[in-house]
């Protein structure tokens, strides 16, 4: 990731990043391999930071309700990952934690569930 994505991606989560930590730490940016999506993937590291210690980036594209999921009609009212997202969390189903999301900023920040399940993934030998 060049200097001016990453200047890109620290400005649109400014407002997230406040929502989350108040002042926010100081971060390590790193690209995650993406695959057939319209989105890109960060995880962010904070130095020194409260918890969360490190959390998912999910960088939308421009026309962000015009997302991978969207159906044939209309464009939705909100991104469809979020619509799911909500539904399998009020069933009990455990799903990362949205920590922020601003669609306008073209940004939602997830819990980095790999982080947060080390314990299990060192049970497995992962």
């Amino acid at each position: 990731m060049d200097e001016a994505e990453r200047d890109a991606l620290l400005r649109d989560l400014g407002p997230s990043l406040a929502k989350v930590f108040g002042d926010p730490p100081t971060l390590r940016v790193t690209r995650l391999k993406g695959d057939a999506s319209t989105r890109s993937y960060y995880r962010l590291d904070g130095v020194g930071a409260a918890e969360p210690k490190s959390m998912i980036v999910m960088r939308l594209p421009a026309d962000a309700l015009r997302s991978d999921e969207g159906g044939a009609g209309g464009t939705p009212v909100e991104l469809p990952f979020l619509n799911v997202h909500r539904f399998l969390a009020a069933r009990g189903v455990r799903v990362p934690v949205v920590y922020a999301e601003d669609v306008p900023r073209r940004v939602v920040l997830l819990e980095d569930v790999v982080v947060a399940d080390q314990a299990v993934l060192d049970l497995l030998g992962e």
